[in-house]
């Protein structure tokens, strides 16, 4: 029942992301990617467990250039077989390779990166709800992370039309420590 739910919500929310106006999507990345960068979170933090956004997602290349030109270390996720994910830090965006579902992946040239207590990490989501509950692609890759490295500060950047009122959960779903859009954070 619950995943029928998120499935018919997935539906909704990915139909009202390809409706969303160029301007808006342009509007709410400068102003989220100026909170974040603003956040004490994000300036208190050594190192960024980031994502390289695709499609219509929050930007997140224009964060990531920012961390490393601000001297602070990136780490970017790599999709493996069974749901797994670990992350490797890049120093630049030169070497990288087509991952799971076309998303760019660092190589195996960059070192593989273990989360401490001084760092956060940005969670994609099509939707979320102010309680930090997210709805993700379903894969489940950072709801297995999360469950992992729970001590970590885990920031969603989200539009602030793709907030939903209530996210439907299961167990094995993991809430974000921040939800943080361009008209609020919570």
């Amino acid at each position: 029942m619950i995943r029928e739910a998120k499935k018919a919500l997935r539906r909704e929310i990915l139909k009202k992301i390809g409706e969303l106006p160029q301007s808006y999507i342009d509007y709410s990345d400068s102003v989220i990617r100026e909170k974040l960068l603003a956040c004490d979170e994000y300036l208190s933090a050594e190192r960024i467990f980031a994502y390289c956004s695709i499609d219509r997602e929050v930007d997140t290349r224009e964060i990531i250039s920012h961390a490393l030109h601000d001297g602070k270390r990136v780490a970017l996720p790599v999709s493996l077989p069974h749901g797994r994910m670990i992350f490797r830090e890049i120093s630049d965006f030169g070497h990288f390779t087509e991952g799971a579902y076309g998303i760019p992946e660092p190589d195996e040239s960059c070192p593989e990166a273990e989360p401490r207590r001084c760092d956060i990490i940005l969670v994609p989501a099509l939707s979320a709800d102010a309680e930090g509950n997210r709805l993700g692609h379903g894969a489940g890759y950072y709801d297995r992370f999360l469950e992992r490295y729970d001590f970590l500060c885990s920031i969603c950047l989200i539009r602030a039309e793709l907030m939903t009122e209530h996210i439907p959960t299961e167990e094995t779903d993991r809430r974000v420590s921040r939800v943080l859009n361009e008209n609020q954070d919570t």
